[in-house]
């Protein structure tokens, strides 16, 4: 008897997701970036479905900025609780707060009760690129400073999705 192998591919397609490149360009001192707000209803309710996820690639591998790149993997989004799935490779991460040559992750909420997610572009950075999909985000994409706004997560020491492991059984 002969195996066979039937490989099913589903597309599926929801209204309002969409795909963006976003250059974060060069940089001697490091800046914020304002990506996104990741909720689309206040108070948060069971309705709410923003959600932003992606990869980010910074070119941090000269100068003061570290000897390897800093490359992600994101998932941020504000229905359940802030806690996002980030997975961060290279030397620019986990640096302190007061350090410019690190990348750093915020969501900070706005006086009107929104949430918004940030990101901080290591200094003597060159380029970096931001692919991303999403669904009911509100996009920005421009460098802004956060002071105005109350800081409710960090990538330095905020909580974050833990993986899972487990084991594929045959017959």
């Amino acid at each position: 008897m002969k195996k066979q192998l039937l490989l099913l591919i589903i597309t599926l397609t929801i209204n309002n997701i969409y795909s963006q490149e976003y250059n974060l360009g060069i940089t001697s001192s490091g800046r914020w970036h304002k990506i996104a707000r990741i909720q689309n209803r206040n108070p948060i309710d069971g309705s709410e479905l923003s959600q932003i996820s992606g990869t980010l690639n910074v070119q941090t591998d000269f100068g003061q900025s570290g000897s390897s790149q800093y490359f992600a993997t994101f998932s941020f989004g504000s229905r359940g609780g802030i806690k996002p799935l980030l997975v961060e490779y290279g030397d620019a991460a986990n640096r302190s707060a007061n350090d410019p040559s690190r990348i750093e992750w915020r969501i900070y909420k706005s006086s009107d009760g929104f949430n918004y997610l940030y990101l901080w572009q290591s200094n003597f950075s060159r380029y970096g690129i931001l692919n991303y999909q999403s669904v009911g985000i509100i996009e920005y994409l421009t460098v802004d400073n956060p002071d105005n706004l109350t800081l409710i997560w960090s990538s330095l020491n905020g909580e974050r999705q833990g993986f899972k492991s487990g084991t594929i059984k045959s017959n």
